[in-house]
């Protein structure tokens, strides 16, 4: 992901190239809508268009240089009438882990880690030789082109040469940068209080009309635009995740005219307040694979979710209908957030659900797409995530009738198990990685211990989510009837096969008295009611039915 620190240059940055690129007079060229996993130098020599960054708009001149940093939402268009003429060189800056200011001294640590450049380094940039920076840039072009006289170091000069003569003056404008800098944080964190320019000046330190010459060339609008687009973009995230009436949020964005603001936000947004509140959003995404079975559940079909097709087989007649299908992994690397938030940006939704995890590796891009709705997973239970959720959608009816009908369904069910069953317990047990965990009142148990109040067979108040547990600790742990869940990974599957022939499980009491039911994961492990309402219809399947019994 790109949520990466950011860094101000100095003797501990490593700078390594990825590559270098020319275009010569196309009328044709341009850079689609991305999130840019590198920064990008765009030097342009020829030409005109419009450079889009995190959904604002600016000129796109020749003669200047550009500096894009990662995590940014960027598209470059140039004008059919006047062809692209450019290098483009896409770097990476590094810094040993010990500068970056990591305390982890493990041996998984790595060496380095990515980072980016401050705002002080991107945008548009004023060079003092942009002869100078093309003709750098034209050396490490030709050298590319011929492998055989590839010189690694001189490749290396090159680059630092070219940056080092883009970001000449920025060097001698750093202070004023920062100022800028700092004076757009204090905006955003202090939207709602009044502000005037002359107010604004005197955070940066500077006069009024210097600062605001300073701040729209490098910011791209002037203070009050600036100010009022945050305005703007808090007040949509309030209308549409609140019912607080319009002029209550005018005032929480820093309007203390309810008329005033309306007119504003219709100006900018192109409809009132009013109406941006009642407007009913069909296209949902949920970066949550839990929360998509919320909004199944309330007979939503998502339209941006994870989606695994060996996985998800409790979701499979839904998977047709779900027009962008997001990756998931048990471990989901940076690359892989990355593709799907590129998915993301593709299915252009009007709202996004995630999770407080989602929240800390994207977070920061997503908000870049559309709204986005933070429904913490660990600080509530299932019930109330399907309430917030559907509280969100104006749902709240269909939620208590939904509830309702299943709660009726949970106790007819209960029932039945306590007379089939009595007072045997039952355990959830899980391999995935290889690794062996067992679980509390969350994933599996939610249902098998807390809406059909079967007894586990180990303390269930101890567990949080989950507990690793080593293999001769499963005596312990294995109830009257063992449900066995095991993952199709290599390491989860040779694990199973070592544990099905040590002497230890053949003398389980559930394996004896042939009370195990091997499963997958899903719905089992689905913490979402969609899944709860099939995981009932397993439980009792399974424990009513046949004695020994294996679920694919």
């Amino acid at each position: 992901m790109n949520n990466r620190e950011l860094w101000n240059v100095d003797d501990s940055i490593l700078l390594y190239p990825l590559e270098m690129k020319q275009v010569q007079s196309d009328s044709n060229w341009r850079m689609e809508r991305q999130f840019l996993r590198s920064h990008l130098l765009l030097i342009i020599i020829q030409g005109s268009g419009t450079l889009e960054l995190d959904g604002k708009k600016g000129p796109l001149r020749s003669g200047k240089s550009y500096v894009l940093v990662p995590g940014m939402l960027a598209s470059v268009v140039f004008d059919q009438s006047d062809p692209a003429a450019l290098y483009s060189l896409s770097f990476d800056i590094l810094k040993p882990s010990s500068a970056a200011g990591s305390e982890d001294t493990g041996e998984d640590q790595a060496l380095f880690r990515r980072g980016k450049l401050s705002m002080s380094y991107s945008g548009e940039l004023e060079s003092r030789n942009f002869q100078e920076v093309v003709h750098l840039a034209r050396l490490l072009c030709e050298q590319a082109q011929h492998p055989a006289d590839w010189r690694p170091f001189r490749h290396q000069l090159l680059v630092h040469e070219l940056l080092h003569a883009v970001f000449d003056q920025v060097e001698e404008e750093s202070d004023s940068r920062h100022a800028i800098e700092r004076t757009a944080e204090y905006i955003h964190s202090r939207f709602a209080e009044e502000m005037t320019r002359v107010s604004l000046a005197g955070v940066a330190g500077m006069s009024e009309w210097y600062f605001a010459h300073l701040f729209k060339k490098w910011m791209g609008r002037s203070p009050m635009d600036y100010l009022n687009d945050v305005r703007m973009n808090k007040a949509k995230e309030k209308l549409l995740l609140s019912t607080s009436r319009v002029r209550d949020i005018a005032h929480e964005v820093g309007f203390a005219d309810e008329f005033y603001f309306s007119r504003r936000f219709k100006k900018t947004v192109g409809i009132t307040p009013s109406d941006y509140q009642r407007q009913k959003r069909n296209k949902i995404a949920s970066i949550s694979f839990p929360y998509a079975g919320h909004l199944l559940a309330l007979d939503i079909m998502p339209y941006a979710t994870f989606v695994d097709r060996q996985r998800d087989r409790h979701r499979q007649s839904f998977f047709q209908h779900i027009p962008y299908h997001l990756k998931r992994s048990k471990e989901m690397a940076p690359e892989l957030w990355e593709e799907n938030l590129n998915e993301l940006l593709q299915a252009g939704p009007e709202i996004i659900l995630c999770d407080d995890y989602a929240q800390s590796v994207g977070f920061e891009q997503m908000k870049k797409i559309a709204p986005t709705v933070v429904i913490p997973w660990m600080q509530h239970d299932w019930r109330v995530h399907f309430k917030l959720i559907a509280m969100l959608l104006g749902m709240e009816k269909e939620a208590r009738l939904w509830l309702d009908a299943y709660d009726h369904k949970a106790e007819h069910a209960a029932q039945l198990l306590r007379r089939t069953i009595g007072n045997e317990t039952v355990s959830i047990v899980h391999i995935m990685l290889g690794t062996i965990v067992v679980y509390g009142r969350r994933n599996g148990g939610a249902v098998l211990y807390g809406d059909l109040g079967l007894r586990p067979g180990y303390n269930i108040e101890a567990i949080e989510v989950l507990r690793e547990i080593d293999a001769e600790d499963l005596p312990a742990y294995a109830g009257d009837h063992l449900f066995m869940i095991v993952d199709a990974d290599a390491a989860s599957s040779q694990r199973w096969a070592r544990l099905k022939e040590s002497v230890m499980w053949k003398g389980l009491k559930s394996v004896q008295r042939h009370k195990l039911y091997v499963l997958s994961e899903s719905p089992w492990l689905d913490y979402s009611p969609y899944a709860h309402n099939l995981v009932i219809d397993a439980a009792v399947s399974l424990l009513c039915g046949q004695s020994n019994s294996t679920c694919v």
